[in-house]
């Protein structure tokens, strides 16, 4: 299903642009899209979730309790 209201996935870099505006609307779902159906995901704790389905369920869970009010930004930086 595709959400208009994200950047295309049409090259590499679109997976962080997409990343970061899911995370900023709480939206799990998109989230997940990201991962293939049998991903491993590891979080910042160690934690680990074995499917798309547990890392869609685990960020729902954070991102309405835990990080409810926490945002991110895409920082670049270029190097000569």
């Amino acid at each position: 299903m595709a959400d208009n209201s994200y950047p295309p996935l049409d090259h590499p870099r679109r997976i962080a642009d997409i990343w970061v505006q899911a995370w900023n609307r709480r939206d799990a779902d998109r989230l997940a899209a990201l991962f293939e159906d049998d991903a491993e995901f590891v979080n910042v704790t160690g934690l680990w979730w074995h499917d798309r389905a547990a890392i869609r369920r685990a960020h729902d869970y954070g991102l309405r309790t835990i990080f409810d009010q926490s945002t991110i930004a895409l920082v670049t930086r270029r190097v000569r």
